[in-house]
């Protein structure tokens, strides 16, 4: 690996799971490196002319990765935006604009506004430059020629309904929910706003970096491809769309703009729900109450915790005053928000490829793969499994941050995967693995088994009791064959996407 790292290697090109893997670590040694997962891929990294991935230090691991970089996306079918002062409210209450037009004024700060069916992005500045007057100008000539009247208030109207998740896309779920309800013969489609570096790149329908997003014309034309074809939209993590109203830099975080986008999307005539996916809405105070092992006990996370107590209670505020419908993603969270509605964890189908036999190596092969060490109990797992590995009873796989596109082939080669032993949520992970036919061990309380439906095959494991269980665990092979016979099957019956999408067209066809 140092040699490799070392080399004078301008792009590495991965070909399987293992060599996928390997470019991963030589990228994590040397920042400057650029990896590409699959030929496909790297025949259109080449096609582009080379694109800087290197700031990345990670895996592209497709070819939404690789356009994640671009600063102009070509292709993007033609819509109609317009740009003028006032966000539109001194705009007559009917407009026209010809047919694929872009009329942009950027004089003064700009603010993105949605109006029914038509996107504008504002600015206060009295004062246009004569070429944004020009531009304006033409706008308005449009509007007086009578043709192409779109009513700005009219919303969706009666259209088929067709539904949009964004812009958070956490673990891919956004995407997988889509492709769930697509394949139940719904329309849909997501949004997703990711920082261009970040080692976590998902596809979506409409993928704006962080970057890109901070543009007010960018972010609108992220609103006219996936907010404008909807007649309903989940957001999710009460994170911003659109940054209705908001100044230019406006954090796509920021809890209150994604509250105001909620309120700008319902005065569109649009239908919205809240999509909340954990720590957003994971009052620290209320989870100390409720698990024992919580890592808010710590006097450690004391700081973290204060600012996550602020952040929640803010989300709680938001959903209580707005009063839409919210879906969560997991069973821990109707803790947090009683009355909500689970939206289960959706798999792909190569999620479900079958891994090795289980119990083939001499040792059992125990993954450890946390996202977030802290709050999933890795202070506790790395030390009961590094002892055990010395002991010569499992072999201990510990990888941090893992490329999504590596999961599934690194879960089909190992024998149990140790999830979180002090959250209480059954994540993806956990979901993957079962899939994969693996042994999943984690801290699932029985109140959120309960609401998982048939009898989960999670082995439950504290910091306190997690050596035990994984000694006996080895020691019984007919048991962990039966464990992982009966997590695929479970993975099947709940994480194929027929439960999530069987949620969303209820509520598609009850409010559309």
């Amino acid at each position: 690996m140092a040699a490799l790292a070392a080399a004078p290697i301008d792009l590495l090109v991965s070909v399987d799971g293992r060599a996928d893997l390997l470019a991963w670590r030589a990228c994590r040694r040397d920042p400057s490196l650029v990896a590409i997962s699959g030929l496909d891929a790297a025949s259109r990294y080449v096609e582009l002319g080379g694109v800087d991935l290197s700031a990345r230090a990670t895996l592209a691991s497709s070819v939404d990765s690789i356009l994640m970089a671009l600063p102009d996306r070509a292709g993007a079918p033609a819509r109609t935006l317009v740009v003028g002062p006032g966000l539109g409210s001194d705009l007559p209450a009917r407009a026209a604009f010809p047919e694929g037009e872009l009329v942009v004024v950027t004089d003064g700060e700009p603010r993105v506004a949605l109006h029914g069916d038509v996107v504008l992005v504002g600015t206060d500045q009295d004062d246009l430059s004569p070429d944004a007057e020009d531009a304006l100008g033409r706008v308005l000539r449009a509007q007086a020629s009578g043709s192409h009247l779109p009513d700005l208030q009219a919303g969706p109207g009666p259209r088929p309904p067709h539904l949009l998740i964004g812009p958070a896309n956490y673990a891919g779920q956004g995407a997988a929910w889509v492709r769930a309800l697509g394949a139940a013969g719904r329309s849909a489609a997501n949004l997703s706003i990711v920082s261009a570096t970040s080692a976590f790149q998902f596809p979506a329908d409409v993928p704006l970096s962080r970057e890109d997003w901070a543009d007010p014309v960018v972010r609108a034309r992220g609103v006219l491809d996936g907010v404008v074809p909807a007649t309903h939209v989940l957001l999710e993590a009460m994170r911003p769309l659109i940054g209705s109203g908001s100044p230019i830099d406006v954090d796509p975080w920021d809890v209150d703009a994604g509250a105001r986008d909620v309120e700008a999307l319902l005065s569109s005539g649009r239908l919205v729900g809240l999509l909340i996916h954990g720590s957003e809405a994971r009052t620290p105070a209320l989870h100390r109450d409720l698990y024992s092992s919580s890592p808010f006990r710590s006097s450690r996370f004391a700081q973290e915790a204060a600012v996550r107590e602020r952040q929640t209670t803010l989300v709680h505020a938001h959903v209580q005053r707005l009063g839409v419908p919210v879906f969560v993603s997991t069973p821990d969270l109707l803790d947090f928000l009683p009355g909500a509605t689970v939206l289960t964890v959706t798999l792909g189908a190569p999620a479900f490829t079958p891994g090795r036999e289980l119990l083939i190596r001499r040792r059992p092969v125990v993954l450890h793969a946390p996202t977030s060490g802290p709050f999933k109990g890795s202070e506790y797992v790395d030390p009961v499994l590094q002892e055990l590995d010395a002991l010569g009873l499992i072999e201990y796989r510990r990888l941090q941050s893992l490329p999504p596109s590596l999961v599934p082939a690194v879960l089909r080669d190992v024998d149990v995967v140790v999830d979180q032993v002090v959250l209480g949520n059954p994540g993806v992970l956990a979901a993957q693995a079962m899939a994969a036919g693996r042994v999943v061990v984690a801290h699932l309380p029985d109140r959120v088994r309960s609401r998982m439906g048939d009898d989960v095959p999670v082995v439950e494991a504290v910091p306190s009791t997690l050596s035990t269980v994984v000694r006996e665990l080895v020691a019984d092979a007919d048991r962990m064959v039966e464990l992982g016979s009966a997590g695929s099957a479970y993975a099947r019956a709940h994480h194929d996407g027929t439960a999530s999408a069987s949620v969303l067209a209820a509520w598609l066809d009850a409010t559309g």
